[in-house]
């Protein structure tokens, strides 16, 4: 996302429309303002777009140490 507070993060979605360079996406965990069940939808520049991250391998924490680079889940969102 672009929005104040949210550089870096991205968000899991589903492709409700294509147009160009663009996409009409219907996000998985956030709602219309004062709604708390229509999912907020938005249009994006295919830019914006990526795969969501592949699962977590089984032996992924055994092998973290002091000073590596990861991902974070955080709030709904993966933040780089």
């Amino acid at each position: 996302m672009r929005e104040e507070g949210l550089t870096g993060s991205r968000y899991t979605a589903r492709i409700v429309e294509v147009a160009g360079k663009r996409v009409h996406v219907e996000f998985d965990d956030f709602f219309e303002e004062g709604s708390e069940v229509t999912l907020l939808r938005d249009w994006v520049k295919m830019d914006q777009l990526r795969p969501p991250p592949p699962a977590t391998p089984p032996d992924f924490f055994h092998g973290l140490g002091s000073g590596d680079a990861l991902e974070l889940r955080h709030e709904d969102g993966w933040w780089a």
